[in-house]
């Protein structure tokens, strides 16, 4: 592409020579530092957007990024593997910093600003001259940027800026049709396009022989003043926060009385920044220093410059220490000691931190007032507020309250956060909780009048589409809705983040335990705030790591000591809480599983007519693991039933079941048991016991409906939805029809009965106890003294693969001990080649997605920028040591521009990041570190994989085998022959399934099976075992007696009513032009999807989590769409004209077609797995190949189809920022 270039001699001269293109633009970017640094920003940013676009297109031959604009070229994956990191880095600095100068409306550059962009843009272009052009002996490496060699111009009128801005928009709008036009050119393989071809070719070839050529190294310090880089980040986390930096004493405060050094006599200083109030008084002083120092290595030396500013001005500034990497506050005046912070504070924050120091009184020695002893009146809640009183006032800025449920935490906080706001603690409040409806019930007890805070503090619910913008005091919110808020912008300001780490002065976290803070720990580490967390697990359960999070005291062998506990037998005895006791139920089947060998002759005749899987496999039993899990028995509901009808506690002068929740183990489970109830006690006319699940619909009316005493249901059978977030005083009843295997849920679930209720049995006569029928030793389990897991078993599973591929690389560099140099150890069968090939995939996969991590765009990944920085370069990832993977692996997990396709064979495959496919990844990857591991064994270096990777042994590599043989043999069944891509691997899945492929497997072999296979494991992960139903006589135990249960201590998505709101809420958009893409089976994009979840969200159909749930159920969120608005006929008649030929085909096979045709339009996606099915079947029994006697016929329709369902979802996403 031919730009006008040209002027002027300075440090861009030899541009002119190199890319000619962009000449113009560097020449005016530099001649603008000092008097127009907006222009000169702007200017650097169309030198890079020109050169990217040629480097991209041109020189790399790079295929239309997934957004084709700056941002999408610089992270499409195959320009960051031509590119260095480094240069990645800068580009994307003089991108956002050249966006900002473009787009803000009064954006605020300084000169020094300007400076490091410039210098950034001209190490960009002498990294790529000279790296990525056949010019490389014109490009001055040795040379650094000198502003004094720049060429000075006037600053541009308001009337130039605008103009040039227009003209930069016209521009990227012509080069972007005319790379299309050219792009469509040569595809036509017209004369004219061949010739185009073929220059592009030419000068990809004359590019590639001068760089073999030059054989001298690159001797440029892309480093040089690192200070100006440093300042860079440090300032753009300072606008974040709304500092500005444009009055002169901003930056480099002259301060007197700096103690005298032989360096410095005179005791003059200079602060790096002073961040001021509107009063004119220093608020903060920033100490920055080098990047290879510590914060910590500041701190002395901005203690003297707050000092000096306080003797000045009469007011102490807070201290931040900094190197652009790590971050401390210190507010020494308040009596804390340093702590990190994830940036800075914003005006408003640090004025209310100053007058705090004054203004704030001492907690422990305030009476409580009248509000909050209506509040949290009872003696436990008060001592409850004065422990977490006494912590804060010495200091400590965490505290834990362990407290039954039923014993009032919620109101517990709320009367805390009263005094806190009245005593000058805090002012902002965040409320964090794991689901929707605690998050919804804690808003709600808020803002009650009664026994909350009612109007006079604003409550924002930030899962409310009315209030997700509103401003308040009191924020509620789910972790990940927090997590995605954080990068969250002022509405009025695109550089302001609307929640800072200064913003919230209190956390409370419901519910706080490992599990938490592993998912959503940033957010802890992010908010600099006093922290409450509350949990209603016992504190001999609860695991040091939760302890230790709120910096508490535990010992190994006594346990923790939380800042407060009242636990379940406390209460119990304080008469606040009823006590639980517990009848024992278990049955043959459920303990031992069912045997065919075992039944009578007519149950094995039952047995053998059950339509068990798709392959019309029997098994010869089924584990007690899966009764009530896919195997449902009649006679096992009945006998549970009936203990319930006969045992179960009574009221209304023993005339009527008490109020019982049914713990069932999934959502058939607990149709079973509606069925069986409502077949066993007709006279109930079905309304006696109800299913309440995430499934059901009105599940809320429902719940209001037992939870009124004399209403139906009586009992209500749950799926996870009644286990927390209930308050039912009548429940006297709990049935655990399902093992638990978490202690949290577990006290959860027997917090449902443990509230009182008066006159529950007639007057004068009130709830005393509640009865436990457990069903699955839930009990004893939890009576045992279990030991702590330190498993990963909450570890997602793009984290364990990052960990996994992290292990290889460093298994396969300690086996040679020379990295990527290494020799050829026999895991490769002696190829040296292969072995290359292997780790160098690795490493690129690796190194790519955390080159897609952006610290300056995300603040989740921003406390990673030292390491990630580190990593990016190409000689961190020569030979990978242990303690090079043991940091990197903290990066595991982190948002990445980057999509990870595995590697897939399948080009496009909108399936590459599938889950089963995965999981496929992972099962092979930790097969071929057994395999690695046993010539490491073989040369005597033993790697131990510290970071989250647990060594396969020979029992679990046998596992993996066996795992990868059955899904290979499930998938060389009948059910999936006729799907296209499967029958392609036909010869690898039939070798894979036998033994003799895995004897002296090889690395090579195993990554060529994942890499073909991967894509085709969502086959096998449909294909799962159908439910079964049965009616076999089981044997029912019941303990004797029922026993006292000791405390030790001690919301979701309803599916079906989405659909209902979605399908009526997108009938409404018959002119919407993303619908009728959906509609019309054309290809949809991200931005596609990402306009359709942001109507739904917007009009109330749904929020985040319950879309993704459907998107998630439905195999995307495009898929999820079309199901529910079909498609047109038209398109899928003109899909499958061909076959609708009455001259070509018959009658029946029409017929065939104008079925599918009907399936399509009415439910948009179709399998083609379906095609063997009913009503498909009713036609042609044996399948469509005998139907149209032509394989290749059945070839078609299948690749119609999922041509059809590939369109509804985006093309392979090209990394963006």
């Amino acid at each position: 592409m031919s730009r006008k270039g040209g002027m002027g001699m300075g440090n861009f001269d030899f541009v002119k020579n190199v890319f000619p293109f962009i000449a113009d633009d560097c020449a005016r970017a530099e001649s603008y530092i000092s008097s127009d640094p907006i222009a000169a920003c702007v200017y650097a940013r169309r030198a890079i957007d020109g050169l990217v676009e040629y480097l991209h297109y041109d020189v790399l031959g790079l295929k239309e990024p997934y957004r084709d604009d700056l941002s999408g070229r610089i992270h499409n994956p195959g320009f960051m593997q031509q590119v260095s990191p480094d240069i990645i880095n800068k580009l994307d600095v003089v991108r956002k910093i050249g966006n900002k100068a473009a787009h803000d409306d009064h954006p605020s550059i300084s000169e020094q600003t300007a400076l490091a962009t410039v210098r950034e843009l001209f190490h960009i272009i002498i990294w790529t001259g000279y790296h990525l052009t056949a010019a490389y002996n014109k490009v001055p490496v040795s040379a650094q940027f000198d502003p004094a060699l720049a060429k000075q111009s006037m600053a541009l009128n308001p009337t130039q800026s605008k103009t040039l801005l227009i003209r930069t928009l016209q521009e990227r709008k012509a080069h972007a049709k005319a790379i299309a036009e050219r792009d469509a050119l040569i595809a036509s393989q017209s004369a004219e396009g061949l010739k185009l071809k073929a220059e592009l070719e030419a000068l990809r070839a004359q590019i590639e022989a001068a760089q073999q050529a030059n054989t001298d190294p690159d001797t440029h310090d892309y480093h040089y003043n690192e200070a100006d880089t440093r300042t860079l980040l440090i300032d753009m986390m300072l606008e974040e926060q709304g500092w500005t930096l444009n009055d002169p004493r901003d930056r480099e405060y002259k301060v007197d009385g700096m103690p005298p050094t032989a360096g410095n006599p005179s005791g003059i200083g200079y602060a790096d920044y002073v961040l001021w109030g509107d009063d004119g008084k220093p608020l903060a002083v920033v100490e920055a220093k080098r990047a290879s120092v510590s914060p910590l290595a500041g701190q002395q030396q901005a203690r003297q410059y707050a000092d000096c500013l306080e003797r000045r001005f009469g007011q102490r500034p807070v201290i931040f220490t900094t190197n652009g990497y790590a971050t401390q506050i210190w507010d020494d005046a308040a009596g804390y000691p340093p702590r990190d912070v994830q940036g800075f504070y914003k005006k408003a924050e640090l004025q209310r931190l100053v007058e705090r120091r004054a203004s704030r009184r001492m907690l422990s020695n305030l009476p409580f007032d009248a509000k909050m002893d209506h509040i949290a009146g009872r003696a436990y809640q008060k001592a409850a507020i004065r422990a977490v009183d006494e912590a804060f006032d010495a200091y400590q800025r965490d505290a834990l309250l362990v407290m039954a449920t039923g014993t009032g935490k919620t109101r517990v906080v709320i009367s805390l956060v009263h005094q806190l706001m009245e005593a000058g603690w805090v002012k902002n409040v965040l409320f964090l909780a794991d689901r929707t409806a605690l998050v919804n019930q804690a808003a709600n007890a808020f803002k009650n009048p009664q026994t909350g805070l009612g109007d006079s503090v604003p409550v924002v619910n930030l899962l409310s589409d009315a209030e997700r913008n509103a401003s308040g005091r009191i924020y509620l919110s789910t972790y990940p809705t927090m997590m995605n808020l954080v990068n969250a912008r002022e509405r009025d300001d695109a550089t302001t983040l609307r929640f800072g780490p200064g913003f919230f002065d209190l956390v409370i976290i419901d519910e706080a335990h490992r599990s938490v803070y592993a998912k959503y720990g940033f957010l802890f580490d992010y908010f600099d705030s006093l922290l409450v967390g509350l949990t209603a697990t016992p504190r001999n359960e609860i695991d040091r790591n939760t302890y230790r999070l709120f910096h508490l005291e535990y010992d190994e062998q006594t346990g923790g000591v939380p800042t407060f506990a009242y636990d379940l037998d406390q209460a119990v005895h304080d008469g606040y809480l009823v006590p639980a006791r517990s009848l024992s139920v278990n049955t043959k089947f459920m303990d031992r599983g069912i045997s065919y060998d075992e039944l009578s002759p007519e149950e094995q005749e039952q047995w053998d007519s059950r339509d068990w899987d798709e392959d019309g496999e029997i098994p010869d039993s089924v584990s007690a693991g899966d009764v009530n899990r896919i195997l449902f028995n009649a006679d096992t509901i009945d006998k549970v039933l009936s203990v319930l009808m006969q045992r179960g506690l009574r009221v209304g002068d023993g005339d009527v079941l008490g109020k019982t929740i049914v713990f069932a183990r999934n959502q058939r489970h607990a149709e079973a048991i509606k069925a069986r109830f409502d077949l066993n006690w007709p006279g109930y006319h079905g309304t006696f016991a109800q299913i309440v699940t995430h499934a059901t619909r009105n599940a809320q009316q429902i719940i209001d409906d037992f939870s009124a005493p004399e209403q139906d249901p009586r009992i209500a059978i749950s799926v996870d939805m009644l286990d927390t977030g209930i308050d039912v005083p009548d429940v006297v009843n709990l049935v655990f029809f399902k093992p638990v295997m978490s202690r949290t849920k577990y006290w959860q679930m027997i917090g449902r009965g443990t509230r009182l209720r008066p006159d529950l049995y007639g007057p004068g006569r009130d709830k005393t106890d509640f009865l436990v029928i457990d069903c699955c030793d839930n009990l004893a389990y939890f009576n045992q003294n279990l030991p702590e897991s330190n498993g990963y078993a909450g570890v997602p599973l793009s984290d364990r693969i990052f960990r996994a591929r992290l292990a290889l690389l460093e298994t396969l560099d300690a086996t040679a001990g020379t990295g990527a140099d290494a020799g050829d150890p026999r895991s490769f069968g002696g190829s040296h080649d292969d072995r290359t090939r292997y780790r160098a995939a690795l490493a690129r996969t690796l190194g790519s997605l955390i080159n897609g991590m952006d610290p300056d765009g995300n603040v989740i990944v921003r406390p990673h920028r030292h390491l990630i920085e580190t990593a990016r370069r190409d000689e961190w990832w020569k030979c990978v040591t242990r303690d090079k993977a043991m940091q990197v692996s903290e990066l595991a997990g982190l948002p990445s521009a980057f999509r990870d396709d595995g590697d897939n064979d399948v080009t496009n495959d909108p399936h590459a990041n599938d889950n089963a496919a995965k999981r496929f990844d992972l099962m092979i990857y930790s097969y071929e570190l057994a395999v690695l591991r046993a010539d490491a064994e073989r040369l005597g270096r033993e790697p131990d994989q510290g970071y989250g990777i647990t060594v396969q042994t020979v029992l679990q590599t046998t596992a993996i085998k066996r795992g990868v043989q059955e899904v290979a043999d499930a998938l060389r069944g009948p059910r999936y022959r006729a799907i296209p891509s499967v029958a392609a691997c036909a010869d690898l899945l039939e070798a894979v399934s036998g033994d003799d492929w895995w004897a002296d497997v090889t690395v090579p072999m195993l990554e060529t099976a994942r890499k073909r296979l991967r894509g085709i494991m969502r086959y096998a992960a449909s294909g799962r075992r159908k439910a079964v139903f049965t009616d076999f006589e089981d044997e029912l135990t019941v303990e004797d007696g029922e026993k006292p249960v000791s405390g030790g201590d001690m919301a979701a998505v309803d599916m079906r009513r989405l659909r209902e709101k979605a399908t009526a809420f997108l009938r409404g958009l018959d002119n919407n032009i993303v619908l009728a893409r959906v509609r019309t089976g054309r290809q949809i994009t991200e931005q596609d999807l990402a306009e359709l979840e942001r109507m739904l969200i917007d009009n109330g159909v749904g929020d985040e989590e319950s879309i993704d749930a459907a998107a998630e159920q439905s195999g995307g969120l495009g898929l999820f769409i079309r199901s529910l608005v079909g498609l047109e006929p038209a398109a899928v008649q003109a899909a499958f004209s061909r076959f609708l030929d009455g001259s070509r085909y018959n009658a029946r096979q029409i017929e065939f077609v104008n079925m599918i045709v009907r399936e399509l339009t009415a439910n948009g996606v179709m399998s083609a797995a379906r095609l063997y099915e009913p009503p498909f079947s009713d036609i042609s029994g044996s399948g469509p190949e005998e139907l149209f006697g032509d394989e290749r016929d059945v070839d078609d329709i299948c690749d119609i189809l999922d041509w059809v369902q590939r369109s509804a979802m985006p093309a392979t996403r090209r990394a963006v920022a």
